[in-house]
């Protein structure tokens, strides 16, 4: 009797043990994908549309030409009945998102080709900006002397001179403003641009990922 006690007693634990275990991978997975996006896991583009019948988006990449404006090649991703969309904190449906959209989309590999897992309409989004006036990139300098950055755009590792004013905004990934003054080399960020001058001048930043440096 006392070793059948013993016994059931192990399996009792051993099953909390195992919930505990699948309990904590289910909080971790949900945290990842609420957290900033991880480096090489996700793409940022301007939607070009959305094309239902065969279950992908076509994004706009950004102009791989230094600090000129215009827009880049279209690059497709594809979707599932598992991946969300989200916009301002709601979400949405696949098809209510917008060409002229500005997406952050969390990507996987399957099958030799990029599955989106979370797709983001980003808080920078203007839909009388156009594509080609963003710059997806990492900040490897900032000169607030002559209020410029120098940004390593994504795609292309080419550096783009953009300026910056006091009509420039800055936010996070959930809309909320942050002070221009803590941008530093290593942040990736989102920027939307305009012509000001002889330079190009960011409009809006949204800070995609922050560096881990000091």
């Amino acid at each position: 009797m006392q070793g059948n006690q013993n016994f059931q007693l192990r399996a009792a634990v051993r099953g909390t043990v195992l919930a505990s275990i699948l309990a904590l991978f289910a909080m971790t997975a949900t945290t990842a994908l609420a957290s900033t996006p991880a480096e090489g896991d996700h793409a940022v583009g301007t939607l070009v549309r959305v094309d239902v019948d065969s279950k992908r988006l076509a994004l706009a990449t950004d102009a791989q030409t230094g600090s000129e404006l215009g827009q880049g090649g279209e690059i497709n991703i594809y979707v599932d009945a598992t991946t969300t969309a989200t916009r301002a904190g709601k979400r949405i449906k696949l098809i209510e998102l917008k060409p002229g959209e500005r997406l952050l989309v969390r990507t996987q590999s399957s099958r030799n080709r990029v599955q989106a897992v979370k797709i983001l309409v980003l808080p920078n989004t203007n839909m009388a900006q156009g594509a080609g006036r963003y710059l997806h990139g990492t900040i490897s300098d900032v000169n607030t002397r002559t209020r410029t950055l120098n940004i390593s755009q994504s795609e292309s590792r080419i550096l783009n001179r953009i300026g910056y004013d006091e009509q420039t905004t800055l936010v996070g990934l959930d809309g909320k403003s942050i002070p221009l003054n803590t941008l530093k080399p290593g942040d990736e960020i989102d920027t939307g641009l305009r012509l000001r001058g002889r330079i190009t001048t960011a409009t809006s930043m949204v800070l995609l990922r922050p560096t881990s440096g000091p």
